[in-house]
């Protein structure tokens, strides 16, 4: 499990927070006429080539009163496509909107996808890959691809005459 930090461009007045839990989510409140930027930050483990990786995401509060149907799977799917085929990371868009009458507000949740991908391995597989260098000898068989033994490093004897 890793944690996403999340900061705000230009110092505008929001706390920052550090989310734990996935799917990652953060409350704000904010004006309806503001637009800002997010950082999020994705801190990696150490055996990874870079240790973190930011992402500046921007949010428009200024979102048309029309779009009450919103279809949340098909916006997150693509999100997810556009990101994972173009390369392109904090893809957004507006996924809920509810209008609230007392007090007069409105509550718009917006998704994020990324094209960050995590690995799970578990400490015996990162132990493994360290010590093998990650590379697996293989060989075709009958029922496809095998792992194959290592030859083991005794060395035999000449027999005696």
């Amino acid at each position: 499990m890793f944690a996403c930090q999340i900061s705000f461009l230009e110092n505008q007045g929001y706390k920052s927070a550090v989310l734990q839990k996935e799917p990652f989510q953060l409350k704000r409140r904010t004006l309806q006429a503001k637009s800002f930027e997010m950082v999020m930050k994705f801190n990696f483990i150490d055996s990874c080539g870079c240790p973190s990786t930011e992402i500046i995401v921007p949010l428009n509060f200024k979102v048309s009163r029309d779009c009450f149907e919103l279809d949340k799977d098909a916006i997150l799917q693509k999100l997810r496509h556009t990101a994972i085929q173009e390369s392109c990371c904090g893809q957004n868009a507006v996924v809920e909107r509810n209008a609230l009458l007392t007090p007069k507000t409105d509550v718009i949740v917006y998704a994020i996808v990324t094209n960050v991908i995590r690995y799970k391995k578990t400490t015996e597989a990162l132990e493994a890959d360290s010590l093998s260098n990650g590379v697996k000898r293989r060989r075709e068989s009958a029922n496809g691809t095998e792992t194959s033994r290592k030859r083991s490093k005794v060395h035999r004897r000449k027999p005696r005459f």
